[in-house]
């Protein structure tokens, strides 16, 4: 790894398909057109249009394979040095002490010819390597970590000038046995059950997943259209009662898209385990794409505890934590997931023993009564008038289907928004303990609780509008480094007092050239 290494051949191929995903719509209806049409002698401007593309796609091809071909990446003093480029070469340079996660990414197609993808991370940028051998991805772990402790090891062997060789080359050897990233010798921390897997799929946004993807695809192909015309045709006549086929078919989807959202889930998260390496969290899941994400435990820049209301009753919770970096678009704002599900007291052994800096508190400080009704208002007159609308029309054109799935579900859905909008009032809160401030942050039946040191904070602001200054309450945003995108955490409706005490703590804990802001 200490001299330049080339990419996997297989990444020439990637190229092609990097390709056609970006083109495949164009390429398409030109197919499409080419076909059903007259072919060669038909349109004469879809042909040259067509023709264009092709040669672009061609362009996009052969440029992207030489990029690949001439890149090179390799470890020397102390950096990790990639280079890429077509033309002109450009170059990174990584600062192998400063690299606080390397990841490594196995899709099914490519974990079949030892090749994977690779992201390293540092707080200010990173490199995100596409092709590369699974081997050289763990050599170039190993190398990092043995540069790491190298440098850790610099001092003491400098400041005895008469150790012998042989006795250093003794010492550092176990050290290299420990840099072996094989799941054997690397100490489990959490292994998650088939039964929590269950549980967290039933219990997050499994229905969402498969309910953004059904959709797309009924009207992707206009299957809604059909759907709706056969249901017109066979079912109106047979169905007597419009209220009981509305719930039967809501139902119906629901319970479909538990499923669907479930498996979905389990694939994704399958063989979730969590290991300590030295300094660092080790996180594998996957079934048909395997990944490995690295969290280094000290450059954590906050730690976030999740639930919602189901997961509380039952007892269990969601570990996550914030990084900075900007090369995974997955990871945008930087958080991490470290366990998706586990129970509430295992949780926070974990948290006491790997970040034993910071101390979790239950927010004492909430968003006070009189508030309560500005976590909905506005909402709920938005809401409120499309609802109506949409009541009216389908009433006044006479579709019983739509009026009765609008009416029932619009009720539903106002209901519940007002329900999670006094949920999320009465658990919006904060605590300040020492060096540190405790945020709970809140949504849909759901908390996130932060907890952040105050030389963490890189920015404050805090707002209200002319309704809310009159009342003396503001919102208050507290940020932190994150990915691509900062880590904002933020309460609404506080108090004036409230946002005053956590901007003086902010404010005492900052290093100047931190940006604290007021905005109207």
């Amino acid at each position: 790894m200490y001299k330049p290494q080339k990419l996997h051949p297989l990444a020439y191929l990637g190229s092609v398909g990097n390709t056609i995903k970006t083109f495949w719509i164009p390429a398409a209806i030109f197919i499409f057109n080419f076909i059903g049409g007259d072919g060669l002698s038909g349109n004469r401007f879809l042909i040259y249009i067509g023709l264009i593309v092709f040669l672009f796609m061609l362009l996009m091809i052969a440029t992207d394979i030489v990029q690949k071909y001439k890149t090179r990446f390799w470890i020397e003093d102390g950096k990790f040095i990639y280079k890429t480029g077509v033309f002109v070469l450009k170059e990174k340079e990584l600062t192998i002490n400063r690299i606080q996660s390397i990841d490594i990414t196995e899709p099914l197609f490519l974990r079949i010819f030892g090749v994977c993808k690779l992201d390293i991370q540092t707080p200010a940028e990173g490199v995100s390597i596409e092709g590369i051998k699974l081997s050289q991805a763990e050599e170039i772990r190993r190398s990092v970590y043995k540069e790491k402790v190298a440098e850790k090891e610099e001092p003491k062997i400098v400041s005895d000038e008469d150790i012998d060789t042989e006795i250093l080359d003794e010492n550092i050897e176990p050290i290299e046995t420990t840099e072996n990233v094989s799941e054997d010798e690397m100490t489990l921390i959490h292994k998650m059950t088939m039964k929590e897997l269950f549980i967290m799929a039933m219990t997050s946004g499994g229905l969402g997943i498969f309910i953004a993807g059904f959709f797309t695809f009924l009207t992707t192909f206009n299957i809604d259209t059909f759907v709706t015309n056969y249901i017109e045709e066979n079912f109106q006549k047979l169905i007597t009662s419009m209220l009981v086929f509305t719930v039967v078919i809501a139902l119906a989807l629901i319970i479909f898209g538990y499923i669907i959202g479930t498996v979905i889930l389990l694939i994704r998260y399958y063989d979730y385990k969590v290991f300590e390496d030295n300094e660092d969290l080790i996180i594998t899941y996957g079934l048909l794409e395997k990944k490995r994400v690295t969290v280094n435990i000290n450059r954590v820049q906050n730690i976030i505890i999740k639930d919602n209301i189901l997961r509380r009753m039952i007892g269990f919770k969601s570990l996550y934590v914030t990084i900075m970096g900007d090369t995974d678009e997955e990871l945008s704002d930087g958080k991490v997931m470290v366990v998706p599900l586990i129970k509430t007291k295992l949780l926070f052994d974990i948290v006491t023993k790997f970040f034993p800096n910071y101390e979790i508190k239950t927010p004492v400080e909430f968003v006070k009564k009189r508030a309560y009704r500005r976590f909905f208002t506005v909402r709920s007159i938005f809401f409120l008038v499309i609802y109506v609308v949409l009541v009216y029309v389908s009433h006044e054109y006479f579709i019983p289907v739509a009026f009765w799935m609008i009416t029932i579900i619009g009720a539903i859905i106002f209901i519940l928004q007002i329900i999670s909008a006094i949920y999320s009032a009465k658990h919006t809160g904060y605590t300040i303990n020492g060096d540190e401030i405790n945020l709970m942050e809140t949504s849909f039946f759901a908390r996130s609780h932060y907890a952040i040191k105050s030389e963490k904070i890189n920015t404050i602001e805090w707002h209200n509008n002319p309704f809310t200054r009159r009342a003396e309450l503001g919102t208050v945003s507290v940020i932190t480094a994150g990915g691509v995108l900062d880590s904002v955490v933020t309460l609404k409706h506080l108090e004036r007092n409230d946002i005053d005490r956590i901007w003086r703590f902010v404010e005492g804990g900052m290093i100047d050239e931190a940006n604290i802001e007021e905005r109207d």
